[in-house]
């Protein structure tokens, strides 16, 4: 089996994952099953998804500059964001219209393929419609979440990103530098995946900051803290025996 049928495999079976973590939200009735079901399934399947469009582009040589790749990047990030204002704030539409929006427009783009900058409003505009239409028909199940299950959500996060910017640079850079060894096998997945995870970690540390009410000296510690190696680790200890004192 060649490799490019295996990213595809990989491709299919995230978008799964990814698809059903905004349906399993939408219908879980408490908190819980909504933390469940970003960690299980939605974050899964991002990641997948972002690793397998990654090395497939790789494989045929398609620029990720590319308009259908671009629109398909920003409308999952949307629809991830939507997904973390489920998890760490009460059901609302505008949640729902942002999940549900921004994965019709990254199908959308993924089908169609447009090659001309100019098609991706129209297929923006086109997946939000229904990402509101979907919002406002979908109704609210389960009330906020306390303030454990918030940390606990921005904390999966804060170690998924801690531990890709390790693997990045202490890791393999070093033994890239010292032994010529490239873990990644100089495809830059690992570098992208730690990009990617930037992004993710940006948004739950937007959506925790609001839903926690935390002041801008720790949202800034918390962003410094994800550009050492380690300094998420630290700083997702700290929160949880800072948590633990208030309650």
């Amino acid at each position: 089996m060649s490799p490019w049928i295996l990213w595809r495999l990989l491709k299919f079976v995230s978008l799964a994952l990814f698809v059903a973590g905004a349906v399993g939200q939408l219908q879980a009735t408490e908190p819980e099953g909504r933390l469940r079901w970003l960690n299980r399934a939605v974050l899964p399947g991002y990641l997948g998804l972002s690793a397998a469009g990654w090395m497939m582009a790789k494989t045929l040589d398609v620029s990720m500059g590319a308009p259908w790749i671009t629109g398909t990047l920003v409308c999952s990030l949307v629809a991830l964001w939507g997904m973390l204002r489920s998890v760490t704030l009460a059901p609302s539409w505008l949640s729902r219209a942002m999940s549900l929006g921004g994965l019709c427009g990254s199908l959308g783009f993924m089908v169609v393929r447009p090659e001309n900058q100019l098609a991706l409003l129209p297929l923006s505009l086109i997946g939000s419609t229904i990402g509101c239409a979907l919002g406002a028909w979908a109704p609210d199940r389960g009330g906020p979440p306390s303030r454990e299950q918030v940390n606990r959500a921005f904390r999966v996060v804060a170690v998924l990103e801690g531990s890709s910017l390790l693997l990045m640079m202490a890791i393999n850079m070093p033994l890239k530098k010292l032994a010529g060894i490239s873990i990644d096998g100089n495809t830059g997945l690992i570098g992208w995946t730690h990009g990617i995870m930037v992004f993710v970690y940006l948004l739950s540390l937007g959506v925790t900051a609001r839903a926690l009410g935390w002041g801008l000296g720790r949202v800034i510690v918390a962003f410094l803290a994800s550009l050492v190696p380690g300094g998420a680790f630290v700083f997702e200890r700290w929160l949880h025996k800072q948590e633990e004192r208030a309650l």
